[in-house]
């Protein structure tokens, strides 16, 4: 027999003479579920010798279940029930033997998978496949060699102390990831350090034992070194013969495994283990030779007329090999990247092909080609670097050999051109396809009819290989991602008494914010209840465990077992989304100096500054906007234009004002010791839905929109949010505190909940410049940090001379992150009001904890509790929002003065005061009285006089209206089709009917519009759409959402239809009409003004006057509605000589049926003094508005819009008639007609 460590060749004749001094062996074969698990058996000599020849019985179900032992949910051919998972015929390869170093040097033999049926290989066996292919290639007189390079991550396993768990005592790295994430293995080494000489020093033991068992073990390793990562190592196996390099790789990843058990190390094949970091490879490398051993890829002699350069000295042979490669590689994806995690590493600028590519030398291509000029000629050869660590290599072989030799056989042609040294893939330069992006998507491709692994491979390896991917994709879709449940911001053992937390802490800190303190309870008892089940399933899992010591016991029970476990493990699931879900609906901590109340004019001022000299107080002034047109440092008509609503181009001494204010900024945190810092503009969904709250995606934040297997991203709305993750899932060492970062970055806002406020100028926008404090600390440090936070926002806007106020904000009002904020509020001459410019908060470890960013652990008498950094955030200068404070605060007659602090940073001959070049537009600077009464506060305004009728215009048709009227629809009705579908006595439904039959949607019958003597910018108007008696609620509401995003306005929408009752549509329901207020429509901004006066015009008008054209009329009774009147004689007798006395339908005859004309109401309205449903805040409110109305309806007809205009004077007023089936039936069309309109007409007539 060889020496201690070494094998000889064996064969049937002197095998047992090798094994004479051993008394057992161990077997082992590769199974097919993607990530090559090796399987097998210790057996007795005794054993192996009777079986050595003929092979033995070994289970099917190896290759019916997944590498966690959980059988397929779809059966497939090789093992399933009805063939009662059958014994295969496991054959012992000879060839294979080695000793185990490191388990006393056990013998040791690898076994390949036959059919007892047939007594042919096993279609998913990976070593017959591999071995397959390779006949093909033998059978032409040629060999196969190969080289592998694996790279992997590795983790010291925890400590004893570091485990978070009840019940488990081990410190293995199993027991810590039971309640621990992956991204809390600390790595064996930090940093990135590829090719580090000093790094393996600090673990040469372990370094050492791998690369001299892999020797031992006849699995040769020719190179071995750290890679970019922490803790990365890469390993190249040495080159050799392809069926033995599969095995070689196989137990390479079984050695590494070993020794880092023996060491406390875990290494991890997974392709892409951490986020932010390069993936794991498995680069493969693959040559042809002849008998004598000489490279058939070399083409031996220059070729002077190549198809590209790159292939220059690559032969035929080898071009065609490299052609059938890029022809079949996109259709064996699923075999190079078998996981779903697999795909995560082939993403863009990580050293990770996404096309189909190749190039000379070229690493960022998917086949790199290793040749002369740059490597000698026996050393051609393809290096495929498409495949991950985490592939089975036997199969990855098999397959690279089966497509390459597709091409030598049908002479495929290379006409792909390859990259060129400079360019990467999916640049422009790359004409290849690109990869799959997903396992669904390749697994699709793979097992599609006139798939190239059909015809490589077969129809029997393609369904059973393409089952197991399917199974692994249900798996995913099934499971609950930690990004799904990233659960309660607060620590969620702070719940549970028994884990050391304390619930009455949390209860009390709802009650302060006035939120629910129900969801503490619920959650306590989902986590218990979760707990509990999870226990269960556990308990099931031992009983499988034990059953697959018995193979018959298996057959019987592991089927029952296995569905039995899944309901459990599914119920607990179930549980524990619903308390995850609660739990992060759950607020920060308040901090207990924050004032009790849900209420902001509580607000607690902590301080008023203001230059000396300088008297806060409403001034009769320009506002800023206006300031800011007359020097021409802004256009809002043009941004709006281009844009939208609240667009605007900053322009000549507005931008040098703008990027002053930045400068200033970032100086001024320079020197108080922050680090200047500018982070990307967008972020992928998964982070930001850990910094911002669920209601920021729909009011806040733009999504990036991208192709549609692009991974979710969306615009940041404040630098606070990439800063605050920008750390994510790391550890900072305490010495390392505080953090303190100057952010500046544009920022991008919805503004979706702030229609109405602000609408003038740039106070509001949606996109903005901004200059941010934010913080990492100590947990001890915080409160401290958050004071000096807001002494240096209060020194900068002194520095600036600008008048303000500190508040801190409420505990009702304060956003779920914050346990304390201040507002930073400054003065608007103009407006007469504080109007916020900073706000400062500490968010303790509220996001911290969501993101995972920790110093350190604490110890407690139960658990091992994980410390986290605190976060706080804080502007020090939003500069549109400043420069609208500066310009306000600055103005003077002649034009704008420039602040002292500002000017070191404006070009040189800046004029100490920016002068006025234009004036106001005669509709806003005439109105500069009116303005201030309709900005005054209600305390000291008076109500105007409302408008007379003669203020109105009058109803004219607009002049293109029948041009509008053509592009709606084609074809005209004509007066044959109505009369066709006339319906006796009504006109409309006549008209309707006609429509309906020829399928031609009704046009606009008329266009009104009513001047409203106000200021303001149509073009910002909002929309009102006013549902009609008729139409359907839900279809009315799409209207509504397709008039917003088509004229980028906000919309509200009314629902006016008050007869549930009607005849006509049976299915209302008496409560379907009923009003309910003013409804935003894809979250449209709310004026609370705007809702109050328009729900006290609908609901009083509702209760005086019914419309002459609703189809059935309510009963009043007269004396019940009068009484409310009495106080007012003038309106108490306008109502009794206006009301037409009929009888109700039944007979009693007795009572008043409300029918004022609308337009009687309008004329009498000037002479009724205060009548009681005239809201006085109406008059106040500034947004003109389009009122956009459905079919006649009582309370928005072309009679009552006088009537609003009336009540409203500063509205602008757009009537659209149509008739009702249009709105209903053919929402598209009308809303066609409606922005035609709206957009030519409207904004036009500015």
């Amino acid at each position: 027999m060889a020496g201690k460590y070494s094998t000889e060749s064996l064969s049937l004749h002197n095998v047992e003479s090798a094994l004479s001094k051993d008394t057992r062996v161990k077997l082992a074969g590769l199974d097919v579920d993607g990530t090559c698990i090796l399987r097998g058996k210790l057996v007795s000599k005794k054993k192996f010798l009777s079986v050595v020849k003929d092979g033995f019985g070994f289970c099917s179900v190896v290759f019916g279940w997944d590498m966690h032992d959980l059988t397929y949910f779809r059966e497939l051919k090789i093992s399933n029930k009805d063939n009662g998972y059958k014994d295969l015929i496991a054959k012992i390869d000879l060839a294979s033997y080695r000793r185990i170093p490191w388990e006393d040097n056990i013998p040791f033999f690898l076994v390949s998978f036959y059919d007892p049926d047939t007594n042919k290989a096993v279609c998913a066996c990976p070593r017959s496949l591999l071995r397959t292919a390779l006949a093909k290639v033998h059978a032409a007189g040629y060999g196969a060699l190969a080289g592998v390079e694996y790279e992997f991550f590795t983790f010291r396993a925890p400590k004893d102390g570091s485990i978070q768990t009840l019940h488990l005592s081990s410190s293995t790295t199993a027991a810590f990831l039971q309640n621990n994430a992956v991204s809390a293995l600390p790595h064996l080494t930090q940093g990135m350090f590829g090719y580090s000489l000093t790094d393996p020093i600090h673990n040469q033991d372990w370094f050492y034992s791998i690369f001299d068992t892999c020797e031992k073990f006849k699995c040769n390793v020719e190179g071995w070194h750290t890679e970019s990562g922490p803790g990365v190592f890469e390993a190249a196996l040495e080159y050799g013969e392809i069926a033995e390099m599969a095995d070689r790789a196989s137990l390479f990843k079984w050695v590494v495994k070993a020794m880092g058990s023996k060491h406390g190390i875990t290494p991890c094949f997974m392709a892409k283990p951490k986020q932010g970091l390069p993936g794991n490879s498995g680069h493969m490398h693959c040559s042809l030779v002849d008998k004598s051993g000489k490279n058939l890829f070399y083409r031996g002699e220059k070729d002077a007329n190549p198809p590209f350069k790159d292939v220059e000295y690559v032969s035929d042979l080898g071009r065609s090999f490299l052609a059938g490669l890029l022809d079949g590689l996109p259709d064996v994806m699923p075999i190079l990247a078998p996981t779903v995690n697999s795909y995560k590493r082939l993403v863009e600028n990580f050293w990770a092909p996404v096309t189909v590519s190749w190039g000379l030398e070229h690493r960022a291509a998917s086949i790199r080609l290793v040749a002369p000029p740059t490597s000698p000629p026996k050393g051609t050869r393809f290096e495929i670097r498409v495949c991950g660590a985490d592939a089975n290599p036997a199969l990855v072989l098999a397959a690279i050999l089966a497509l390459g030799w597709r091409g030598v056989e049908q002479k495929l042609e290379l006409k792909l051109p390859p990259l060129s040294k400079g360019a990467d893939v999916g640049s422009a330069e790359d004409k290849g396809e690109r990869l799959p992006k997903s396992l669904r998507e390749s697994t699709a491709r793979f097992m599609a009819k006139d798939s190239v692994a059909r015809q490589v491979f077969g129809d029997d390896f393609v369904e059973h290989f393409g089952g197991t991917r399917e199974h692994e994709l249900r798996l995913w879709d099934e499971a609950v991602t930690d990004w799904e449940t990233s659960v309660a911001m607060l620590d969620p053992l702070d719940f549970i008494t028994e884990r050391g937390g304390d619930p009455k802490k949390v209860i009390e800190s709802q009650k302060r914010r006035y939120a629910s303190v129900e969801l503490v309870d619920e959650v306590i008892n989902l986590w218990q209840d979760a707990y509990k089940t999870r226990y269960k399933a556990t308990q099931v899992g031992a009983e499988i465990n034990s059953a697959k010591q018995d193979a018959s016991e298996l057959l019987q029970k592991k089927v029952e077992l296995e569905k039995e476990k899944k309901r459990i493990e599914d119920e607990a699931t179930g549980k524990e989304q619903l308390r995850d879900k609660k739990c992060k609906t759950i607020g920060n901590y308040v901090h207990e100096s924050v004032r009790v109340s849900d209420n902001e004019d509580d607000n607690e001022t902590v301080k008023t500054w203001a230059p000396d000299g300088v008297k806060v107080e409403k001034r009769d002034c320009l506002s800023h906007h206006e300031v800011m047109t007359r020097a021409e440092v802004y256009d809002g008509e043009r941004g709006t234009k281009l844009v939208g609503h609240r667009g605007y181009f900053l322009r000549r001494w507005g931008v040098l004002l703008n990027q002053a204010l930045i400068n200033y900024s970032l100086h001024f945190l320079y020197s108080r010791g922050y680090d200047p810092i500018q982070p990307p503009f967008f972020m992928k969904a998964e982070y930001m839905a850990k910094t911002a709250q669920l209601e920021q995606f729909d009011e806040e934040l733009y999504k990036v929109v991208e192709d549609k297997d692009a991974e979710d991203k969306y615009l940041i709305a404040t630098s606070e949010q990439p800063l605050s993750s920008m750390f994510a899932d790391e550890w900072i060492a305490p010495a390392d505190l505080p953090i303190k970062f100057a952010g500046y970055s544009s920022c991008f806002r919805k503004e979706a909940g702030a229609h109405g406020r602000d609408a003038w100028g740039i106070y509001r926008v949606h996109q903005f410049e901004k200059i941010e404090q934010f913080l990492f600390t100590k947990p001890e440090d915080s409160w401290e940090a958050l004071e000096n936070m807001r002494a240096i926002a209060e020194d900068f806007y002194q520095s600036l001379k600008l008048p303000y106020r500190v508040v801190v904000i409420v505990s009702g009002a304060l956003n779920n992150a914050a346990a304390k904020k201040y507002d930073l509020e400054a003065w608007f001459p103009y407006q007469g009001e504080y109007k916020e410019l900073v706000s400062c908060s500490n968010c303790t470890d509220y996001q911290t904890r969501e993101l995972e960013i920790r110093y350190g652990q604490k110890k407690g008498l139960i658990d091992s509790r994980k410390t986290y950094c605190h976060a706080l955030n804080g502007t020090l200068c939003a500069t549109e929002r400043t420069l609208c404070c500066i310009v306000e605060n600055y103005q003077t007659d002649e034009g704008i003065r420039i602040p002292d602090a500002l000017k070191p940073y404006m070009p040189p001959g800046t004029p100490d005061v920016i002068p006025y070049t234009k004036e106001l537009p005669k509709d806003t600077a005439g109105q500069k009285t009116k303005r201030e009464k309709l900005s005054a506060t209600p305390s000291t305004a008076s109500t105007p006089a409302p408008a007379t009728p003669s203020n109105v215009a009058p109803r004219v048709p607009a002049p293109d209206a029948e041009a509008v009227a053509g592009k709606l629809a084609n074809a005209k009705l004509n007066e044959a089709q109505v009369d066709e579908a006339k319906v006796e006595g009504n006109e409309d439904e006549s008209r309707n009917k006609a429509f309906q039959k020829c399928g031609t949607p009704t046009v606009p019958l008329a266009y009104t519009r009513y001047d409203a003597p106000s200021p303001g910018n149509s073009s910002h108007a909002p929309i009102l759409f006013m549902h009609g008696l008729f139409g359907s609620q839900r279809n009315n509401r799409t209207m509504s959402k397709l008039l917003a995003r088509d004229l980028n306005r906000a919309v509200y929408t009314l629902d006016l239809r008050n007869h549930g009752d009607s005849p006509h549509h049976p299915e209302h329901t008496p409560d379907d009409g009923a009003y309910s207020g003013l409804v935003p429509v894809d979250n449209a901004p709310v004026d609370a003004a705007l809702l109050s006066s328009f729900a006290t015009y609908v609901n009083g008008m509702k209760e005086v006057v019914d419309g002459p054209t609703a189809p059935v009329q309510r009963q009043k009774d007269a004396d019940s509605i009068l009484s409310k009147y009495e106080s007012n004689a003038a309106i108490r007798q306008f109502l009794l000589t206006n009301l037409v006395k009929a009888d109700d339908g039944n007979g009693s005859g007795g009572k008043f049926k409300w029918r004022i004309p609308l337009a009687t109401l309008a004329k009498a309205l000037p002479g009724l003094g205060d009548f009681p449903f005239r809201d006085p805040a109406a008059v106040r409110y500034r947004g003109p508005t389009l009122v956009v109305r459905g079919t006649k309806s009582p309370y928005v007809s072309d009679e009552s819009l006088p009537v609003i205009g009336t009540f409203f004077p500063s509205f602008e007023l757009v009537d659209i008639d149509c008739g009702h089936w249009v709105i209903s039936e053919k929402p598209e069309e009308f809303r066609a007609a409606v922005v035609d309109w709206v957009r030519r007409r409207v904004d036009r007539d500015k």
